[in-house]
């Protein structure tokens, strides 16, 4: 992982510093801030594929595959991460939860959280290392 970190620092130094915020928080357990930086981090490159500063960020998804800047495989883990990024910051979180190998969480403890991190984050790293 560190190896794709200092590659997109290299090329990028605001990608190379959200990506190793993203990082240095997940490796001292704040989940949260760790998680906050990866969608930011997923919805800025997209956003920065299709150069569209701002606006609908579905649809700056879907104009990346469209455009075929991502392919579909990409554009389900962006997605799903959308998704995950609404149910977090955007719902009553608290009463919801999230499925994991078919088994429901609480989407508000720490270790979903992790969960979700260690899930997305090294697609969306190389991902954004591919994109700059």
């Amino acid at each position: 992982m560190n190896s794709i970190l200092s590659q997109v620092a290299e090329k990028d130094r605001v990608f190379g510093k959200l990506c190793s915020e993203a990082e240095y928080s997940y490796e001292h357990k704040n989940y949260f801030a760790a998680l906050a930086c990866l969608f930011i981090i997923s919805e800025q490159i997209i956003k920065h594929s299709v150069d569209k500063i701002d606006g609908n960020f579905s649809q700056a998804i879907k104009d990346a595959r469209d455009k075929k800047i991502i392919d579909d495989v990409e554009y389900e883990m962006i997605d799903s991460l959308r998704q995950l990024k609404n149910k977090i910051f955007h719902e009553n979180h608290y009463s919801m939860g999230i499925e994991i190998n078919g088994k429901n969480f609480p989407i508000d403890e720490n270790e979903v959280k992790e969960i979700i991190y260690r899930k997305y984050s090294e697609g969306v790293f190389i991902l954004v290392l591919r994109l700059i």
